[in-house]
């Protein structure tokens, strides 16, 4: 059975007893729903484990998404989706080289993940905006990255990133920034930016503590196109009774539980015929939601030694 919204005070309701029947708000549920659903989120495309979503490129690159694990598919307003290459594919000797993000191209490349939505283009100052009672004040920030000189960034005392104790409103990293490696942050409560200026660099949920995205090269996109993107689902763990639980099949749910339950006990037999049955029903919901739908392949046959764009 599987459920068109499931929440997680839902999903306690109906299976608190597989971890503790005599405790529905046992905090040890919400600890193992996050280990089953990002071991099935992790093995398989089931129900609700791709979406859509509509993104921009102003500096010749998309990012996806936190939801996002990977780009299964890229179309530019009505174009031909195009081609999604790996990180691997510039640095191979028969393939295209280094593309410049300001060049038009009719494929994608993977780049490395990144903590922002859009980089800074110039040494700026950055700062963390943070909302008034957030769980997360007091706590530090800290921002990794070089300078406009090329040297790595080093807190006062010696530590490597620059650090801010968060209060209420803007606050500013110590030294001006121009390329930013990753960020970290304390637990916070509510959603916070960092920006520079007026721009706003990246804009992180409550409990997200070390941000990361993946990221695509996409090349020059005039400004009045639509990029859509089909991605893969990543897991995010779950905080809130409120939460989404995806996948939301109840059976498969169950049995991912008792196995979990049976693995820790080291009964790893009965666990692995649960997980299998857990897996079975998966499938079975997702043969049943997509109905007559099928993907048709389709062929070029042109010769890609003659392309003058990848």
């Amino acid at each position: 059975m599987s459920s068109a919204r499931l929440t997680v005070a839902k999903a306690r309701d109906l299976l608190y007893e597989h971890v503790d029947a005599g405790n529905p708000m046992d905090e040890k549920f919400l600890r193992l729903m996050n280990q089953l659903l990002q071991r099935f989120i992790d093995s398989g495309l089931w129900a609700k484990a791709e979406f859509q979503a509509d993104l921009s490129a102003p500096n010749g690159y998309i990012t996806l998404p936190r939801r996002a694990s990977a780009l299964l598919g890229m179309r530019v307003s009505n174009q031909a989706p195009r081609r999604i290459y790996a990180l691997a594919h510039e640095f191979n000797e028969v393939g295209p080289g280094s593309h410049e993000f300001d060049r038009t191209m009719v494929s994608v490349m993977e780049m490395e993940d990144a903590c922002v939505h859009t980089d800074l283009t110039a040494s700026a100052t950055v700062y963390l905006r943070v909302t008034a009672g957030d769980a997360g004040i007091g706590g530090v920030a800290v921002l990794r990255g070089y300078d406009a000189a090329g040297k790595r960034l080093y807190s006062a005392d010696g530590q490597d990133g620059l650090r801010v104790t968060l209060a209420s409103g803007d606050n500013n990293f110590p030294s001006a920034v121009l390329r930013i490696e990753s960020l970290t942050l304390p637990l916070m409560s509510k959603y916070c930016s960092l920006r520079t200026g007026t721009t706003e660099l990246g804009v992180y949920e409550p409990g997200e503590t070390d941000p990361s995205y993946r990221r695509y090269k996409v090349g020059a996109v005039p400004s009045n196109c639509t990029i859509t993107a089909l991605c893969s689902r990543r897991h995010v763990d779950l905080v809130n009774e409120d939460d989404m639980v995806i996948p939301n099949n109840i059976g498969a749910l169950k049995h991912g539980l008792i196995a979990l339950r049976l693995e820790d006990q080291s009964d790893l037999d009965s666990s692995v015929a649960h997980f299998d049955q857990a897996y079975t029903l998966l499938n079975a919901e997702l043969r049943r939601l997509r109905g007559k739908a099928r993907v048709i392949p389709s062929f070029n046959y042109g010769s890609p030694g003659l392309r003058t764009s990848y």
